[in-house]
């Protein structure tokens, strides 16, 4: 029974977050779809780096302050100890004001040498400033978001979502018709932060409502320098993570034209609403800190096996796919980004899993594995992008761009196979590689019979691209029943679940 409350725990959780994510993702691409055609590559590009720098600058501090919170939070809650979890709240709410100010002050001192004297693109400049005031508004969204994770009531967070969509979608619509193309690239940003603000207010409400002790309760005492201790481990740990994750962005944005970086992030975008669906990682933190240690290898076990079934064949799907999709989604100008995102697409396997091992070191307090792990990773990345850019680029400049894209995948690879060799030797955390072999199989076989179809088709249409994808996902799980890589149990926890929803 405590097996089958695991199971149902986790997977319960994933159903939550892959609908809210659903929601978000399918929103926020057709945002972007829209965005992109209105943009073009060139301006495109500018909108993704402004973007990109932004983000880069939240990760380094926003990400420590929001695991901590979680954390802590959950610690409390775990108790019932509300009086401890609204201090938790208030000093580290605190915290990331203090953050999110500098950083966004950062941005904008720093907005002129950046597009002037880093990038050479003046045209970067109003967008960076704009970026900046996002930076802050995001910022704190993201921080009191997170809160809806922490007492695992995700779908409260669907109404937020539909909010914040929707404003997106309604002013990106306007976009054309209202401003001119000269400043087009600075009004995109601006809708940036006029949702995000309408979104803060909406989060903001909806806690005071669902979570009111984090703010009525009297003072308590905590031990501030160990929180201090967990949070500066976890900033160490976003700084490398954030070099790793945003160097090919800066990299492409200094030696490149602009409609590279547009390239290059239209893959991205793709691959990562892909891999959003299957990361859940914001919901696994505070599990991983109420479970007992003896119950962190079945439950790791579980998602390593459905993350390979699910993530599988969507990896071979977009081997085979990916220029349609490009194609269909971005349009044409966009077709030379199915290089890159070729190679990008093996992180849908990758990231969800090492989000969720990284969760677990932080949730047992043995985060100073994770740091080291990923400062070796950022020099492994540097120098494996650095060097394949100037490699590739002797061929061209999309090949160059492609070596940005192997040696991320790469350096990102290496962490997750480091983090299973410490999880196994720190934690006593087991799980079979061998969960892999069937779905891999199945994926293959797909990903042949789909490719011999498309032999067969001058003019791939939307409504055929989604019938292919339907009549592939069929053809996996039918291989996949087959060779029995789905058991009994599986449809077991399926009936728990959806009786649990009804």
């Amino acid at each position: 029974m405590k097996s089958q409350s695991i199971k149902l725990q986790v997977a319960e959780n994933s159903i939550w977050n892959f609908l809210m994510m659903f929601f978000t993702k399918v929103g926020g691409l057709l945002f972007v779809i829209i965005l992109a055609r209105i943009l073009l590559p060139e301006k495109y590009g500018l909108y993704s780096l402004a973007t990109s720098i932004a983000l880069l600058i939240l990760s380094i501090t926003g990400g420590g302050t929001i695991l901590t919170l979680s954390r802590y939070v959950s610690e409390a809650l775990k108790n019932k100890d509300y009086k401890k979890a609204a201090a938790y709240y208030k000093f580290l709410s605190k915290t990331e004001l203090i953050f999110s100010g500098i950083s966004a002050l950062a941005l904008l001192i720093l907005a002129y040498p950046i597009s002037f004297f880093i990038f050479k693109k003046p045209d970067l400049f109003y967008p960076l400033i704009l970026a900046s005031f996002y930076l802050f508004v995001l910022y704190y969204q993201s921080f009191h978001e997170f809160l809806f994770f922490t007492i695992k009531k995700v779908k409260y967070l669907f109404v937020k979502e539909a909010i914040l969509q929707m404003i997106k979608l309604l002013l990106v619509l306007l976009l054309p018709i209202l401003i001119i193309s000269k400043y087009q690239v600075s009004a995109s940003i601006a809708i940036l932060l006029i949702s995000s603000f309408i979104a803060l207010l909406f989060v903001m409400a909806l806690l005071r409502k669902k979570m009111g002790y984090l703010f009525n309760q009297p003072e308590e005492k905590i031990d501030k320098l160990k929180i201090r201790t967990f949070l500066k481990q976890l900033i160490f740990s976003d700084i490398s993570t954030t070099i790793l994750g945003y160097t090919d962005m800066i990299i492409i944005g200094i030696f490149l034209a602009p409609e590279y970086a547009g390239y290059y992030f239209a893959a991205f975008t793709i691959v990562g609403g892909l891999y959003a669906f299957l990361s859940i990682s914001n919901l696994l933190l505070p599990v991983f800190t109420q479970m007992k240690k003896n119950q962190l290898s079945e439950a790791f076990s579980l998602i390593f096996r459905y993350t390979s079934i699910i993530s599988i064949p969507i990896i071979f799907g977009t081997f085979i796919l990916g220029k349609y999709v490009l194609r269909i989604v971005y349009g044409y100008e966009y077709l030379p980004a199915a290089l890159p995102l070729f190679f990008l697409s093996i992180l849908i396997f990758e990231f969800p899993l090492t989000s969720s091992l990284k969760s677990l070191f932080f949730a047992r307090d043995k985060a100073k594995p994770t740091i080291k792990l990923t400062i070796y990773a950022t020099i492994i990345s540097l120098i494996l992008n650095i060097t394949l850019f100037f490699f590739l680029s002797k061929i061209s400049a999309i090949w160059a761009v492609t070596g940005i894209a192997i040696g991320t995948v790469l350096s990102r690879m290496f962490i997750f196979l480091g983090l299973t060799f410490i999880a196994r030797k720190e934690l006593k955390l087991f799980y079979r590689f061998s969960s892999v072999i069937k779905p891999l199989i199945s994926a293959l076989l797909m990903a042949i019979i789909l490719a011999l179809i498309n032999l067969n088709i001058s003019n791939m249409t939307l409504l055929l691209g989604i019938s292919e994808i339907i009549f592939g996902a069929i053809i996996y799980f039918v291989l996949l029943l087959l060779m029995k890589g789905i058991k009994k149990e599986d449809y077991f926890l399926f009936h728990l679940i959806r009786s649990k929803f009804r």
